[in-house]
């Protein structure tokens, strides 16, 4: 799987899943390959900056998973 720009994923951290929305990726400059996520809780909501080597050790150890929007809202709204 390779994470991409304007898909929503969930992150399975020991007990917890957090659902986040990847927004934008700088491709270029000095945060070359960091992605920019939107994680979504029920406290709200909150940007948050990702290199992509993170994502990527993410997905080898099978932490993420992509979800659809319409689950994603159902989660949220809960």
């Amino acid at each position: 799987m390779e994470v991409e720009v304007g898909k929503i994923y969930e992150l399975e951290l020991k007990d917890k899943k957090v659902l986040f929305g990847v927004m934008y990726a700088f491709e270029k400059g000095r945060n070359k390959d960091v992605y920019s996520l939107m994680i979504y809780s029920h406290k709200g909501a909150f940007e948050f900056p990702v290199r992509r080597e993170t994502l990527n050790r993410w997905v080898k150890e099978n932490k993420l998973k992509e979800v659809e929007a319409e689950s994603a809202l159902q989660q949220i709204l809960g």
